[in-house]
């Protein structure tokens, strides 16, 4: 959104609303004015009423609407300072929350069924289950990426999220023609553009919005008119950053990964049991890339999320990254969940078999 727009929908209105409170309580006659309107709907509704009963109701409905006019002043101040983005379809519930939200990628639950279940149409452990589970532990929204070679999520799992998820479903997607029509259907809160590749393991590399922003504001203008937020999944760089804020998107995702490589090299440097719990100087270069995309982002009127390689060791140091809205996790705590659940798994079965007749 450019300088220009930004002033005329949060600041004018502003100016215009002192200009109507000045011109409303610097005339010495507006008193007057306002109590030849106010006394005779006073005396309708109260016609016994004494006259000084009468004046005092007209003083406080007066005061009422000063404190009225400063009320809506202070409403147009914040909301020109959060500067919602365009086409911003966010409930008042989402934007008031507060510090960075927490979504949890469960591709890798489904990752797991689908080495024993693939093709089959059933399964264990079941990501629908499992985002459930995340939902009521607290976490602020479910993510999950249908690829176009459905190597994980598969379609009858992102259906079944729509159903049952009660927080934010965010659908991480390719721009391709195939999974944008699944999109517009499925109506998931917040669409994240990707790249991939076929022979990628997980998404690596961030869009080339440069290179692709016709077509990625051709898609996003088509989700925003269904309602559906858009997030770009991209490097901090600054020109996609700049064609980012171009597309109509609402958000972009930061592209962690280079970040968590980086802090896991000077982790494992530093030996991590007289690290663990410390975090890395903020010299680190991909730290501070990322502090200047989020500054750079927040500038042009994007909300800013974040994600990729993001774990329990790095996550402390990446809070110096400003403006954070919500950030995309899954692998670190798919893992730890496999660690930290085993022993009651384990004593669960053990229950089941202690009935066995042998």
């Amino acid at each position: 959104m450019s300088k220009l727009r930004v002033f005329l929908k949060y600041w004018l209105v502003i100016l215009l609303w002192f200009a109507l409170i000045f011109l409303a309580s610097s005339d010495a006659k507006s008193a007057g004015r306002s109590s030849r309107i106010i006394k005779p709907i006073v005396l309708w509704l109260f016609p016994q009423a004494s006259p000084k009963t009468v004046e005092e109701v007209v003083l406080s409905v007066r005061k009422c609407a000063h404190l009225t006019e400063y009320a809506v002043l202070a409403l147009l101040f914040w909301r020109a300072f959060r500067k919602p983005v365009k086409n911003d379809m966010r409930p008042w519930s989402w934007r008031l929350a507060g510090g960075a939200l927490l979504g949890v990628n469960i591709d890798h639950v489904a990752t797991l069924r689908e080495a024993r279940y693939r093709d089959r149409g059933r399964g264990e452990p079941d990501p629908v289950a499992a985002a459930v589970i995340c939902e009521a532990a607290g976490a602020h929204g479910i993510t999950a990426h249908l690829r176009e070679d459905r190597r994980h999520i598969q379609d009858r799992d992102v259906w079944k999220l729509r159903e049952v998820i009660k927080t934010r479903l965010n659908l991480e997607m390719a721009n391709a023609p195939e999974i944008v029509a699944i999109a517009l259907k499925l109506k998931p809160d917040i669409v994240c553009l990707v790249p991939e590749r076929r022979l990628e393991v997980t998404t690596e590399g961030g869009l080339d919005v440069v290179a692709n922003e016709r077509a990625l504001a051709e898609t996003s203008k088509k989700m925003n008119d269904a309602g559906i937020e858009v997030s770009l999944f991209i490097a901090p760089d600054p020109a996609q950053i700049e064609a980012s804020a171009r597309t109509g998107s609402q958000f972009i995702e930061l592209h962690t990964g280079a970040f968590a490589e980086a802090f896991s090299d000077q982790w494992s440097a530093a030996g991590s049991s007289s690290a663990r719990g410390k975090t890395i100087p903020n010299g680190l270069p991909e730290l501070q890339r990322l502090i200047a995309g989020a500054n750079q982002a927040h500038a042009l009127g994007l909300l800013v999320n974040a994600g990729h390689g993001l774990n329990y060791q790095n996550l402390p140091t990446l809070r110096r990254v400003p403006h954070l809205v919500e950030l995309n996790i899954g692998h670190a705590i798919i893992s730890r969940a496999v660690t930290a659940g085993l022993e009651i798994a384990v004593k669960e079965m053990l229950g089941l078999m202690g009935s066995y007749p042998g």
